[in-house]
């Protein structure tokens, strides 16, 4: 965890490298025509597909998704971005952690991106932090299975923090509408509890779910409408 903070750290510097580096080497271009042009005040909506890769094997396989986005200009080369997305994994159970399920995810994201514009191609990084919102359910046939043993069992998956880090790109099409893709590493670990209750006495034994594993890579492409 503290090596992938440290990664995070050297990505959000990298972005004001990058905008140091364009102001040195792209010449002036004049004002003006159909190109898109990003500045301190202006805001976009993205609306984007997204594939999303767990790195733990308890989640299962990749699922697809979905993800928003509100993005501040703060400058030429300096933005701000609000994102939310979403995908639900199907986890293959685990001695020490989940058991079968679905878990949904909604991270929230706040993050920072360094902007490269080049003509109408512009290049980014983003580093941030999310809170992520996690419910999971366990699958059908083992709650029913207890059930009819006399007892119902949960499991359940917390909400909380982690970090974010990516580059991509954006292709304007005109002044207010761009074509962008970008590759994000969330980096996050849950805690949960599992809990046991007798449907005759009431009574009920749990126990936590510590370290849960919720990386994950996403990739999205979508369109963003500049305002």
């Amino acid at each position: 965890m503290q090596k992938r903070s440290h990664k995070l750290i050297l990505l959000v510097t990298g972005m004001f490298l990058l905008a140091g580096l364009e102001s040195a080497l792209m010449p002036v271009q004049p004002r003006g025509g159909t190109r898109l042009e990003i500045k301190a005040g202006s805001t976009g909506l993205g609306f984007y597909g997204s594939y999303h890769l767990p790195s733990a094997a308890q989640l299962g396989n990749g699922t697809f998704g979905g993800m928003l986005s509100f993005q501040l200009g703060l400058g030429r080369h300096l933005g701000l971005e609000i994102a939310a997305s979403y995908s639900q994994f199907k986890t293959t159970g685990s001695e020490s952690g989940l058991q079968e399920g679905s878990l949904l995810r909604i991270p929230l994201q706040l993050s920072l991106k360094g902007r490269l514009p080049l003509g109408k191609l512009t290049i980014f990084l983003l580093g941030g932090a999310h809170y992520a919102l996690n419910q999971f359910s366990l699958k059908d046939t083992i709650t029913n299975n207890w059930s009819r043993a006399g007892f119902t069992v949960e499991e359940a998956v917390e909400s909380g923090l982690g970090f974010q880090g990516g580059l991509g790109c954006e292709f304007a099409f005109s002044r207010s509408l761009a074509l962008g893709f970008d590759a994000r590493y969330l980096v996050a670990k849950g805690e949960g509890e599992f809990r046991m209750t007798d449907h005759k006495t009431g009574e009920s034994a749990s126990g936590p779910l510590s370290e849960i594993q919720l990386d994950q890579m996403v990739f999205s492409l979508g369109l963003i409408w500049y305002l």
